[in-house]
């Protein structure tokens, strides 16, 4: 039978995870945002039915999906009086934040998440934990009418990866709005990096990033460092980056 589902927020994850629960036929029960306006918009996209309070939110659901900011977490798991088991979706929040139900779990999905992306969830790494052995057997259930690639982990494990995510993906991606910014200033094309953003990305996924760094610190190469510090002499905080990540390229490299 299929589990009888609350979408509780109305913002990127909960727009995507409910529109992917939804195509592989789980019932929808009802949608809540704080802003009702958005839950009317997201219940409708989900054919299903907006409640403007968390207590109407019925009791009786199997699963309780708290997809929110971060620290808005706890006060909407405060609100829920509820008998299912309640998860959130976050990488960085202990399970403990839901420490009012008894069951209460994690269903993190493991990727950069947007309302208008098309989203493959079958692609995705779904990270899952629960407070009771056969709640985590059921959340682990759910998470594979989505994806194979289902693991449990801690709390703690968890959220070191939500670091190494931050580092993988947010460094990373205002890095490469750095480098865009620099062609910008000097009337370069924007694509001109495309190609090599790429290839670095696949080559990082098939062998360790560390063996395979490339560039003028690994070379030892001070001349060509000293001519990029000259020239981002006019913008300090580029600067600042630059000589940070050299520094820190240069204690992984072995001479």
């Amino acid at each position: 039978m299929s589990p009888a589902i609350a979408i509780i927020g109305s913002g990127n994850v909960a727009t995507q995870l409910g529109l992917a629960l939804q195509n592989k036929g789980l019932n929808i029960a009802c949608v809540y945002s704080k802003t009702h306006n958005n839950a009317i918009a997201l219940a409708q996209l989900l054919d299903t039915k907006a409640v403007q309070f968390t207590n109407e939110i019925p009791n009786n659901l199997d699963w309780y999906i708290i997809a929110v900011n971060d620290d808005a977490i706890a006060a909407v798991s405060a609100q829920l009086n509820v008998n299912g088991i309640v998860t959130h979706t976050s990488g960085s929040v202990s399970i403990e934040v839901l420490c009012k139900h008894e069951r209460r779990g994690v269903f993190y999905p493991l990727q950069t998440i947007t309302k208008n992306a098309n989203i493959d969830f079958s692609a995705i790494n779904i990270l899952v934990e629960s407070a009771d052995e056969n709640d985590a057997i059921l959340i682990k259930k759910y998470a594979k009418l989505l994806s194979d690639k289902v693991l449990e982990v801690s709390s703690a494990q968890r959220q070191m990866l939500h670091v190494a995510a931050v580092f993988a993906n947010n460094f990373t991606n205002h890095l490469m709005g750095i480098a865009k910014e620099i062609l910008e200033t000097n009337n370069l094309p924007t694509n001109l990096l495309d190609d090599l953003i790429l290839q670095t990305a696949n080559k990082a996924t098939l062998q360790h990033p560390f063996s395979i760094q490339t560039g003028p610190k690994v070379r030892n190469d001070i001349n060509t460092i000293n001519k990029h510090i000259e020239l981002l002499q006019s913008n300090s905080d580029y600067l600042r980056l630059y000589l940070l990540l050299t520094e820190s390229i240069g204690s992984k490299t072995n001479h």
